[in-house]
């Protein structure tokens, strides 16, 4: 079972974490209340994702996010913080994180995401070519209006960046989920021209739709193009 590593000084928003994410099940969970313990249990035990507060004593979250790319790369980390803004989240994504969630949002989002992120953790094909073996690739990929289309051309795409060795598998996860909220973008606002995500309160109505016009015209018909080169 995957292990989820929760970095939290906060006792109730430690508790809160862990309460979502056992609720949800699927994964277990552990604990670390500040970064410099976070990285002596990455040093010593396997994590498969860290969700890690922004301000802390001792490590802040973004220092934190630096150190786990330098000593684990492969465990793609999602930060969480009260300060939710757009600069905050940028500065989380430059130092490495693969995502980002206001607290307030945590109830509604941390499932989802940290689902979301495990789904899309770039993973090496076993008995695939060795790494370095592809040395110029072309293809083109026509895909249908279907999210699990979407995420089965994403591992296509990170298995040909590894066999080519352009990235780390931390990486290659992050550029995963760029993917994915390009392809997602694309699949919603383009091809089956919806509106922005809504609020909680509409979020029934709006998988209704998302549904529906997958599969009437003139939405059925339409498909996403990504090129790889």
């Amino acid at each position: 079972m995957p292990t989820v590593l929760v970095v939290e000084d906060s006792t109730t928003d430690r508790r809160v974490v862990g309460f979502l994410l056992k609720r949800a099940g699927g994964w277990e969970v552990e604990y670390a209340t500040h970064g410099r313990e976070a990285i002596e249990k990455i040093e010593h035990s396997a994590f498969d994702l860290m969700l890690t507060d922004l301000v802390m004593p001792a490590m802040n979250g973004l220092e934190l996010v630096t150190a786990v790319r330098q000593k684990c790369p492969r465990v793609p980390v999602i930060l969480m913080t009260s300060r939710g803004n757009e600069g905050i989240a940028m500065l989380a994504l430059r130092a490495g994180a693969v995502n980002y969630i206001p607290k307030r949002l945590l109830p509604r989002q941390l499932v989802e995401i940290v689902t979301r992120v495990m789904s899309l953790v770039a993973r090496p094909r076993p008995n695939g070519p060795e790494p370095g073996s592809v040395t110029e690739l072309r293809c083109e990929l026509l895909l249908k209006n279907d999210p699990e289309a979407l995420r089965a051309a994403i591992a296509y795409v990170q298995e040909i960046i590894l066999m080519a060795e352009l990235c780390d598998v931390g990486e290659c996860t992050r550029v995963g989920m760029a993917l994915y909220e390009a392809l997602w973008n694309g699949l919603c606002h383009g091809n089956l021209e919806m509106g922005p995500t809504p609020g909680v309160e509409a979020e029934k109505e709006y998988a209704a739709m998302f549904a529906h016009r997958r599969k009437i015209p003139p939405y059925a018909s339409r498909s996403l193009h990504l090129t790889v080169a």
